[in-house]
Protein backbone atom coordinates (compact mmCIF):
# COMPACT_ATOMS: atom_id res chain seq x y z
CA UNK A 1 0.00 0.00 0.00
CA UNK A 2 1.77 3.60 -1.11
CA UNK A 3 1.93 6.19 1.47
CA UNK A 4 -0.55 8.37 -0.94
CA UNK A 5 -3.05 5.41 -0.20
CA UNK A 6 -2.35 5.24 3.55
CA UNK A 7 -2.86 9.19 4.27
CA UNK A 8 -6.31 9.35 1.92
CA UNK A 9 -7.48 5.92 4.14
CA UNK A 10 -6.77 7.33 7.36
CA UNK A 11 -8.43 10.83 6.22
CA UNK A 12 -11.51 8.89 5.29
CA UNK A 13 -11.42 6.65 7.93
CA UNK A 14 -11.01 9.85 10.79
CA UNK A 15 -12.87 12.42 9.00
CA UNK A 16 -15.83 10.35 8.40
CA UNK A 17 -15.95 6.62 9.73
CA UNK A 18 -14.78 7.87 13.17
CA UNK A 19 -16.62 11.21 13.17
CA UNK A 20 -19.77 11.04 15.47
CA UNK A 21 -22.36 13.60 15.45
CA UNK A 22 -21.71 14.06 18.55
CA UNK A 23 -18.17 15.24 17.51
CA UNK A 24 -19.37 17.49 15.06
CA UNK A 25 -21.48 19.31 17.76
CA UNK A 26 -18.72 19.66 19.33
CA UNK A 27 -16.23 20.87 17.09
CA UNK A 28 -18.64 23.64 16.31
CA UNK A 29 -18.22 24.91 19.75
CA UNK A 30 -15.10 23.93 21.07
CA UNK A 31 -11.57 24.24 19.77
CA UNK A 32 -11.26 20.80 22.21
CA UNK A 33 -13.80 19.34 19.69
CA UNK A 34 -11.70 20.21 16.92
CA UNK A 35 -8.20 18.94 18.35
CA UNK A 36 -9.93 16.46 19.04
CA UNK A 37 -11.25 15.38 15.81
CA UNK A 38 -7.78 16.46 13.95
CA UNK A 39 -6.10 13.80 16.96
CA UNK A 40 -8.07 11.08 15.91
CA UNK A 41 -7.63 11.84 12.12
CA UNK A 42 -4.20 12.07 12.90
CA UNK A 43 -4.03 8.79 14.38
CA UNK A 44 -5.94 6.81 12.06
CA UNK A 45 -3.16 8.30 9.66
CA UNK A 46 -0.13 7.45 11.62
CA UNK A 47 -1.73 3.49 12.86
CA UNK A 48 -1.72 3.23 8.71
CA UNK A 49 2.08 4.27 8.43
CA UNK A 50 3.11 2.27 11.25
CA UNK A 51 6.27 0.74 9.33
CA UNK A 52 7.01 3.95 7.84
CA UNK A 53 6.84 5.70 10.88
CA UNK A 54 10.49 6.80 11.61
CA UNK A 55 10.28 8.42 8.26
CA UNK A 56 6.99 9.97 8.05
CA UNK A 57 6.62 10.69 12.06
CA UNK A 58 7.67 14.68 11.96
CA UNK A 59 5.31 14.78 8.97
CA UNK A 60 1.98 13.70 11.11
CA UNK A 61 2.58 17.01 13.25
CA UNK A 62 1.69 19.34 10.13
CA UNK A 63 -1.33 17.42 8.92
CA UNK A 64 -2.80 17.51 12.55
CA UNK A 65 -2.04 21.30 12.90
CA UNK A 66 -3.55 21.64 8.91
CA UNK A 67 -6.52 19.33 9.84
CA UNK A 68 -7.54 21.96 12.60
CA UNK A 69 -6.74 24.94 11.23
CA UNK A 70 -8.80 23.70 7.94
CA UNK A 71 -12.20 22.43 10.17
CA UNK A 72 -11.95 25.34 12.35
CA UNK A 73 -12.33 27.20 8.91
CA UNK A 74 -14.95 24.87 8.16
CA UNK A 75 -17.08 25.93 11.06
CA UNK A 76 -16.24 29.41 10.87
CA UNK A 77 -17.42 29.70 7.46
CA UNK A 78 -20.16 27.63 8.32
CA UNK A 79 -21.36 30.30 10.84
CA UNK A 80 -21.19 33.04 8.57
CA UNK A 81 -22.73 31.29 5.74
CA UNK A 82 -25.26 28.26 6.86
CA UNK A 83 -27.09 28.03 3.42
CA UNK A 84 -23.23 27.23 1.68
CA UNK A 85 -22.95 23.69 3.80
CA UNK A 86 -22.12 21.93 0.45
CA UNK A 87 -19.63 24.13 -0.75
CA UNK A 88 -17.46 24.61 2.38
CA UNK A 89 -17.60 20.52 3.02
CA UNK A 90 -16.04 20.46 -0.22
CA UNK A 91 -14.02 22.94 0.07
CA UNK A 92 -12.63 21.54 3.41
CA UNK A 93 -11.94 18.43 1.64
CA UNK A 94 -10.26 19.91 -1.20
CA UNK A 95 -7.52 21.48 1.63
CA UNK A 96 -7.36 17.92 3.27
CA UNK A 97 -6.51 16.41 -0.11
CA UNK A 98 -4.41 19.28 -1.08
CA UNK A 99 -2.28 19.09 2.49
CA UNK A 100 -1.63 15.10 1.74
CA UNK A 101 -0.54 15.48 -1.46
CA UNK A 102 1.93 18.59 -0.25
CA UNK A 103 3.17 17.09 2.51
CA UNK A 104 4.21 13.92 -0.22
CA UNK A 105 6.01 16.37 -2.24
CA UNK A 106 7.83 18.40 0.05
CA UNK A 107 9.00 14.82 2.16
CA UNK A 108 9.73 12.69 -0.87
CA UNK A 109 11.48 16.02 -3.16
CA UNK A 110 8.92 15.47 -5.84
CA UNK A 111 5.68 13.52 -6.71
CA UNK A 112 6.78 9.81 -6.51
CA UNK A 113 3.66 8.33 -8.14
CA UNK A 114 4.20 7.91 -12.26
CA UNK A 115 0.90 5.77 -12.60
CA UNK A 116 -2.17 5.55 -10.86
CA UNK A 117 -1.55 1.66 -9.66
CA UNK A 118 2.06 2.91 -7.78
CA UNK A 119 -0.39 5.72 -6.20
CA UNK A 120 -2.46 3.01 -5.08
CA UNK A 121 -0.35 0.70 -3.93
CA UNK A 122 2.22 -0.86 -6.79
CA UNK A 123 1.46 -4.23 -5.75
CA UNK A 124 -0.42 -6.83 -7.40
CA UNK A 125 -3.41 -5.98 -9.87
CA UNK A 126 -5.71 -8.03 -7.72
CA UNK A 127 -4.50 -6.49 -4.56
CA UNK A 128 -4.55 -2.68 -6.18
CA UNK A 129 -8.28 -3.91 -6.96
CA UNK A 130 -9.04 -5.07 -3.68
CA UNK A 131 -7.50 -1.70 -1.89
CA UNK A 132 -9.82 0.53 -4.80
CA UNK A 133 -12.85 -1.95 -3.63
CA UNK A 134 -12.10 -0.64 -0.15
CA UNK A 135 -11.77 2.81 -0.73
CA UNK A 136 -14.73 3.06 -2.39
CA UNK A 137 -16.69 0.71 -0.15
CA UNK A 138 -15.45 3.61 2.58
CA UNK A 139 -16.64 6.27 0.61
CA UNK A 140 -20.10 4.84 -0.58
CA UNK A 141 -20.33 4.01 3.34
CA UNK A 142 -19.40 6.87 5.06
CA UNK A 143 -18.82 9.88 2.60
CA UNK A 144 -22.30 9.55 0.67
CA UNK A 145 -24.51 9.61 3.09
CA UNK A 146 -23.54 13.29 4.56
CA UNK A 147 -23.47 14.51 0.75
CA UNK A 148 -27.18 13.00 0.69
CA UNK A 149 -28.21 14.70 4.03
CA UNK A 150 -26.71 17.72 1.97
CA UNK A 151 -28.43 17.57 -0.67
CA UNK A 152 -31.66 17.06 0.97
CA UNK A 153 -30.85 20.24 2.90
CA UNK A 154 -30.75 22.15 -0.11
CA UNK A 155 -33.73 20.89 -1.82
CA UNK A 156 -35.91 22.03 1.51
CA UNK A 157 -34.55 25.19 1.40
CA UNK A 158 -35.03 25.77 -2.06
CA UNK A 159 -38.89 24.43 -1.42
CA UNK A 160 -39.18 26.69 1.52
CA UNK A 161 -38.24 29.78 -0.32
CA UNK A 162 -34.63 30.11 0.57
CA UNK A 163 -35.97 30.06 4.37
CA UNK A 164 -33.01 29.39 6.78
CA UNK A 165 -35.59 27.79 8.91
CA UNK A 166 -34.72 24.96 7.43
CA UNK A 167 -32.51 22.44 10.03
CA UNK A 168 -28.46 21.72 9.25
CA UNK A 169 -28.54 18.55 7.73
CA UNK A 170 -27.16 15.70 10.42
CA UNK A 171 -26.86 12.64 9.27
CA UNK A 172 -26.93 10.33 12.33
CA UNK A 173 -25.00 7.38 12.74
CA UNK A 174 -28.54 4.90 11.78
CA UNK A 175 -28.67 7.04 8.91
CA UNK A 176 -25.06 6.22 8.04
CA UNK A 177 -25.14 2.89 8.38
CA UNK A 178 -28.17 2.21 6.75
CA UNK A 179 -27.41 4.24 3.51
CA UNK A 180 -24.38 2.89 3.65
CA UNK A 181 -25.23 -0.94 3.73
CA UNK A 182 -27.36 -0.01 0.65
CA UNK A 183 -24.54 1.36 -0.82
CA UNK A 184 -22.13 -1.62 0.37
CA UNK A 185 -24.59 -3.86 -1.42
CA UNK A 186 -24.57 -2.15 -4.37
CA UNK A 187 -20.91 -2.21 -4.92
CA UNK A 188 -20.69 -6.13 -4.10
Amino acid sequence: MSILFRFLLGHLVGDFVLQTIELVRLKAHSWKGLALHAAVVTGCTALLLWENLPAWGLWLIPLFVTHFLADWGKVALGRRWPQRKLSTFFLDQAVHLGVIVLLIFLREGSWPYGTLQKAIGGGSMEADRNLLFLLSALVAFSVVPILEAYAVYKVARLTAGGSNAVNTPAASLRDRLWGGGERLLALA
